[in-house]
């Protein structure tokens, strides 16, 4: 070890006994720079998200821990009206399944979830229905997925709502989220 000290101060123009002195003050310095331990932040207070999906603007929505997002398709959860999962060789499925789960994302509005929807049932029928031979059943196919869009934008709200208690909850946040419009 000695060795290694003279050669470590000699390097720096120092004698080795400077070195050995400065050492632990060194080391302190250092030691000082490791990082604390982690301590748990402290748990939030959370309550059941009201009737109407939003949490007050002094609440934050979030997740509930297990919850897991559900579908069933297109046509309302239980619902007694058979809905067809498309228009020919356009599958709606998709489109509905992924609506169903963009119901319960805590962080969504009805109206992007709706519009999301909508897209995604666009982008079956331009799959489908590719090309000019096809123009006409496209327009069809779009038709179709206006309905469906026009049925969950002015109906759905029961349903979000229902899915926003189910997956989430109203949790201590300053205010600071998408439901107060702040940050």
């Amino acid at each position: 070890m000695t060795h290694r000290l003279d050669r470590f101060a000699r390097a720096l123009g120092a004698s080795e006994q400077s070195v050995t002195r400065a050492l632990p003050g060194v080391l302190g310095a250092w030691l000082s720079l490791t990082p604390e331990p982690a301590v748990a932040a402290p748990a939030l207070t959370c309550e059941p998200v009201p009737a109407d999906g939003h949490c007050p603007p002094t609440r934050l929505k979030q997740g509930k821990p297990g919850n897991v997002p559900t579908h069933n398709g297109c046509g309302a959860e239980g619902g007694s009206i058979p809905v067809p999962q498309g228009f020919g060789s356009a599958a709606f499925t998709p489109a509905c399944n992924q609506h169903d789960h963009c119901y319960e994302n805590c962080s969504m509005s009805q109206a992007e979830c709706d519009d999301d929807f909508f897209g995604g049932m666009v982008h079956s029928c331009e799959q489908a229905y590719a090309g000019t031979l096809h123009t006409l059943t496209r327009g069809w196919c779009m038709n179709t997925a206006v309905a469906y869009w026009q049925a969950v934008a002015q109906g759905g709200a029961p349903a979000w709502a229902a899915a926003q208690v189910k997956a989430c909850e109203c949790c201590e946040g300053g205010g600071c989220g998408r439901e107060s419009g702040r940050c």
